[in-house]
């Protein structure tokens, strides 16, 4: 019995110190598992920052390329941009939202530009409406409204404004064809 009691004691002692080893293990592996989710989470906000600071840089760069750099004296200064969220397969591209700094003058030559960029891509559809007295104008900041009989349309994109002209219009036909057939008429005639 002494002799069973000496291997049990003994079985005893041997497993309590693996369980002492594997308790410290465990620790070690937990402390390394934390130090590595604190290493994931500061390269997440690290990546965030980035993704915040590319679309700011974006932003800087992109408003007087896009507006002309011709406008700006100097660089535009913006707080904060981000980029809107992704858009569904086959609709425009996402949009940069933009917090320009404290100047109102530039904010308003921004807003002003952008407006006067978005009408004149009107400009070819509104004056043949001029031609035929089809009652056109815009709507604030840039939608083009056409009046055709009773029907009023509002579009944002010249193209669209285009193909519903041609179909509400007899004899309207596309920009681009009346500056073929142009070209066509002055080479007859020369």
């Amino acid at each position: 019995m002494d002799q069973r009691l000496g291997e049990l004691s003994s079985t005893l002692s041997n497993l309590s110190s693996a369980l002492t080893d594997m308790t410290a293990r465990v620790e070690e592996t937990e402390e390394a598992v934390q130090a590595h989710e604190g290493r994931i989470e500061s390269l997440e906000r690290l990546n965030a920052k980035m993704a915040a600071e590319t679309a700011l840089i974006q932003a800087n760069s992109l408003l007087p390329e896009l507006l002309g750099h011709d406008n700006f004296d100097k660089p535009i200064q913006i707080d904060m941009a981000h980029r809107s969220a992704r858009p569904a397969a086959g609709n425009r591209p996402r949009a940069i939202i933009a917090r320009l700094q404290v100047n109102l003058q530039v904010k308003e030559l921004v807003l002003r530009l952008a407006r006067q960029k978005k009408r004149q891509d009107f400009n070819d559809v509104r004056n043949k409406c001029k031609e035929r007295n089809i009652r056109c104008g815009f709507k604030f900041p840039a939608k083009f409204i056409v009046t055709v009989g009773e029907e009023t349309k509002a579009f944002e994109m010249s193209s669209d404004a285009e193909k519903f002209l041609m179909t509400t219009v007899p004899n309207w036909k596309s920009t681009r064809e009346e500056q073929g057939d142009h070209s066509g008429t002055n080479n007859a005639s020369v």
